[in-house]
């Protein structure tokens, strides 16, 4: 057929139009300026034939243009055969870590929320030891009107907190404001001056904190910690203020030992078990000093899950600070083991028969208590889930779950799913945000399957975020956790 140069013309229009559509929101890799070991391939895969390859190092830099300043979903496009660590994404200078999950070799995407200025900003994607390509940039997905900036109410972590009048804490909080500035903090009426400490590793978050002397005078009660921003958003969470204990049988205190382990047990008969014992420096510096604020002189009961130094390490020191009682570690117990001890009952779903090395053979122990069900992931693998999950059905299902390995290593999302835990806890540092097994496969697909399915989950506090946690126990349907900074104290966890 024979095009007439008005169809001409008409084709050129609607080809430009296109072009310029695409070009708003869409970046192709190739496009990128690169230096070092990144190369262009040809790829008849790839979105326009061609990707980029970051061979363990290399960097490339995109120039990306917006209409309005703002907060984006910005997705990247890669494939990997292997999980590629944690290649660093830099936005406008301000520098993070992406953790890329297996893709096994076919493309996949990877979503990040992104702060940029109006007209042109700097996007640069840095390699970290790993190989993966990377074929294209998307920002979110244009309106009628064109791109614009998405909108996110802010969120402040943990959503509960509690002020012993007896002996005052400060109150530590992680705000991620999502492109929300603070206005005025309340709390029962009375405004407050918390200092706000940039936390790089989220995107547009800080940490909060309330000092103890602000909380020292208030009123006895359950109150409102209220954060109002700029232009009408507002948070609310519920702050209970007491001068008298707050008994509880079953005391669980996760401590901030960064990456490592350090779990307190304080059993209903009075006995207290430590699972781990975190790595020396920690041990030192976080956990000694936690059990001498607590009067707690002897440790009647320490599980080791291996003998990796963030879990074990500290062992020498804690033997050398106080009386240490029996000592069980994985080669003690086979999965399916169940025991009962200071009048909880306890179950071992893994152990060093069902792996192969150090992580995989880890122990992780379920613990439950009045129908309230702990389960500790040790540093166990997917492949150990799985297994649990085949084996063990009916032990998945948990109030609270202790990640596995930091949710640094490899996690099962269908188990994850499966226990449909109130609460995760993570005990992690700056590097975990970069892991494909939190950002990606528990943040998206787990914590993301839970909320829009409607389940019981009330939260995941990481506790570089907010210190230390502890968790009073009465039954399944009673039971309260809250967070205290690293060198504040519970005062209920202290010895009698």
């Amino acid at each position: 057929m024979r095009l007439t140069p008005r169809c001409l013309l008409l084709l050129l229009c609607l080809s430009l139009a296109t072009a310029t559509s695409v070009g708003a929101t869409t970046w192709e890799a190739e496009s990128a300026r690169v230096r070092e070991t990144v190369t262009s391939l040809d790829e008849i895969s790839a979105s326009g034939g061609r990707a980029l390859r970051f061979d363990g190092s290399g960097h490339a830099a995109w120039t990306v243009n917006v209409a309005a300043a703002g907060r984006y979903e910005l997705h990247l496009r890669y494939r990997t055969a292997a999980d590629a660590g944690w290649p660093k994404l830099t936005v406008n200078g301000h520098t993070r870590g992406l953790g890329l999950d297996s893709t096994l070799g076919e493309w996949s995407e990877v979503t990040r929320i992104v702060t940029l200025r109006a007209g042109d900003n700097e996007i640069a994607l840095a390699a970290n030891r790993q190989r993966f390509d990377a074929d294209l940039l998307r920002l979110g997905t244009p309106s009628g009107s064109g791109l614009v900036p998405i909108y996110e109410l802010p969120v402040l972590s943990p959503r509960t907190a509690r002020v012993d009048l007896r002996a005052p804490q400060p109150l530590l909080f992680l705000l991620r404001g999502n492109g929300h500035r603070v206005a005025r903090v309340t709390l029962a009426d009375r405004e407050l001056s918390p200092s706000f400490v940039p936390f790089a590793p989220v995107e547009d978050a800080a940490q909060m904190t309330i000092p103890a002397p602000a909380l020292a005078d208030l009123p006895a009660g359950t109150h409102p910690l209220r954060i109002d921003f700029v232009g009408g958003a507002e948070v609310r969470i519920p702050v209970e203020v007491s001068a008298a204990p707050v008994p509880a049988p079953l005391l669980i205190a996760s401590l901030d030992v960064s990456h490592g382990k350090a779990t307190l047990i304080r059993l209903p008969d009075g006995q207290v078990a430590l699972i781990d014992c975190a790595q020396a420096s920690f041990a030192q510096s976080r956990l000694l000093p936690f059990l001498a604020a607590h009067g707690i002189a002897r440790i009647d009961h320490l599980f080791l899950t291996h003998y990796h130094d963030d879990h074990a390490g500290g062992l020498d020191l804690l033997k050398a600070a106080l009386p240490v009682g029996a000592v069980h570690d994985y080669r003690d117990y086979r999965s399916g083991d169940r025991f009962t001890l200071g009048g909880v009952d306890w179950f071992v779903l893994n152990a060093y028969a069902d792996g192969s090395d150090e992580n995989s053979r880890s122990l992780s122990l379920q613990l439950t208590y009045r129908g309230f069900v702990y389960t500790d992931g040790a540093d166990i693998y997917a492949q150990n889930q799985a297994a649990i999950l085949e084996r063990f059905p009916e032990r998945v299902r948990s109030h609270v779950y202790y990640g596995n390995h930091h949710f640094h290593g490899s996690v099962d999302v269908n188990y994850l799913r499966r226990t449909d835990a109130a609460l995760y806890l993570v005990s992690a540092e700056d590097s975990v945000y970069a892991r494909a097994a939190y950002a990606q496969s528990f943040v998206r697909d787990v914590e993301g399957y839970l909320k829009a399915h409607d389940r019981r989950l009330r939260e995941t506090l990481v506790t570089r975020e907010t210190g230390h946690c502890l968790i009073r126990v009465h039954d399944a349907d009673r039971w309260t956790y809250e967070t205290t900074p690293v060198g504040a104290v519970f005062p209920d966890f202290a010895a009698p």
